[in-house]
Parts: C-alpha cells; structure tokens; sequence
C-alpha cells in the first residue's frame, strides 16, 4: 500500500511538472499562429565612431549604423568576415572591410535591403565595422548586443 502511494505521488509530481513546461509565462502574450516561434529581438545597437569617411574612398557613404553603397558600385561577400566593394564599370575592386570581435569568432557583414552594411554579432560583443581604402584602415562603427 505504501508503495502504491509513493507511485501516485510521484506521478502526481511529474504531471505537474509536464503542465508547469508547458504552460506559457506570465504576461506572455498568446499567438494564433503555432508554426512561427517568438523571437527575441537581437539587434545590436551601433555606434558610430567617424563623422566622415577619408578621404579618396568611392563608393561608400555613411549611414544610419554602417555604411551605404553607391549606385554604381557593388558590394562583394569575401570570407565570413570580409567583403569588397567593387566598380561596377570595369569590376575593379576599390575597398575592402569586414567585421571583427576584439574576443571570438561571430561577427558578420551584412548588406541589409536597403543597401546598407552593418555588421551582426552572433557570438561576440562587442562587433567593430571597418574599412580599408587608398591604404588607409579606419574602424567605422562598433556594434553591441542589447
């Protein structure tokens, strides 16, 4: 009998805990949509560290968190890390950047929809943007997580 009991207790227990995982948090709202999970927004936030670009680099401007690539010119994926922006008239190519962690691996180039280069930190904070031009390397902006 006491066996049967300690049985029942346990179960009790694990159908509790089964109901507790699966219930949602307090204050989460509830979606009609079961296919898509929610998630959390992990954009990094930017700062940008230079007023203006040096002098001799063609085909980029800054913009809001990166840096934006001019009509007539390209922006090329190299590496993980690394991209180039070339001339579309001749394919030269006329600066290379990338992105970079002062501490592991996880820092992207990304060119976003509206043609602007930022980069996105997976594992790393913080992310440094930089560009190299004309023989000069300077750091543009450096992202942080949230």
């Amino acid at each position: 009998m006491r066996f049967r009991s300690v049985m029942m207790c346990l179960a009790t227990v694990a159908s509790m805990s089964v109901a507790c995982a699966r219930s949602p948090e307090p204050g989460a709202e509830k979606s009609s949509d079961t296919t898509t999970a929610e998630v959390r927004d992990t954009t990094a936030r930017a700062q940008m560290l230079v007023q203006a670009l040096p002098a001799g680099v063609e085909g980029l401007e800054l913009a809001e968190n990166g840096l934006r690539v001019k009509k007539g010119y390209e922006y090329v994926k190299e590496t993980d890390s690394t991209f180039a922006i070339m001339r579309m008239s001749d394919r030269h190519r006329i600066s290379v950047g990338g992105c970079g962690c002062r501490v592991g691996p996880g820092c992207v180039p990304v060119l976003t929809d509206d043609g602007i280069i930022i980069c996105v930190t997976i594992l790393c904070t913080p992310c440094g943007l930089a560009l190299t031009s004309g023989g000069v390397n300077v750091e543009i902006a450096r992202y942080e997580k949230p």
